[in-house]
């Protein structure tokens, strides 16, 4: 990249960041692209690219695909069907990463197991309240939570998706803890 083209997207950024347009994307399109270039196209002068920033108009796109230099799509950012998420996708296009709202509001974070048997997390809030979950493909999984009335614990499942033991914090500051083999049981 030359003098130049390196003043331009140091302007252009500078802009991002001054009217508060999402900048790291922009920047890591641009600079792929500019890198990937044999020869660098001028770009507009800082006082016309700062004229069109602030006629106050936004981007509006319903999804955003950002590509490899082979062209494969790696991330997408979108609003399918009115909820907006992001996702990582590995070189085959498949979701490893995705952080999404739901249609309530209610955030989460999904990391997903490039192996096929391999345990996944997420990170989620619910009308519950909050968790972090780990699953294992055939039953296994444990969690995390802290609920709206203010129950913490951890609970683990069996790889059949039973439930096998808990231990709980109660909302009175009690501790607990249940076994579950045959039949449930507390444990002094």
């Amino acid at each position: 990249m030359d003098h130049q083209a390196t003043e331009g997207l140091i302007t252009r950024a500078g802009l991002y960041i001054r009217y508060g347009i999402f900048v790291l994307p922009f920047l890591l399109l641009e600079v792929t692209s500019m890198s990937a270039q044999t020869k660098v196209v001028p770009t507009q002068s800082a006082n016309a690219k700062q004229k069109s920033q602030t006629d106050g108009k936004p981007i509006t796109v319903t999804g955003i695909n950002i590509v490899d230099g082979s062209g494969r799509t790696r991330m997408t950012l979108s609003t399918a069907n009115g909820v907006p998420a992001i996702h990582l996708l590995n070189q085959d296009g498949t979701d490893r990463l995705s952080i999404s709202l739901d249609a309530g509001g209610y955030a989460s974070i999904k990391l997903k197991n490039p192996n096929a048997g391999g345990a996944t997390a997420t990170l989620e809030i619910d009308d519950k309240g909050t968790h972090v979950k780990f699953d294992r493909p055939g039953g296994a999984s444990s969690y995390l939570f802290l609920n709206n009335v203010g129950e913490s614990g951890v609970v683990f499942l069996d790889a059949n998706g039973e439930r096998k033991l808990d231990l709980l914090v109660t909302s009175a500051g009690t501790t607990e803890i249940h076994r579950y083999d045959r039949q449930p049981s507390s444990v002094p």
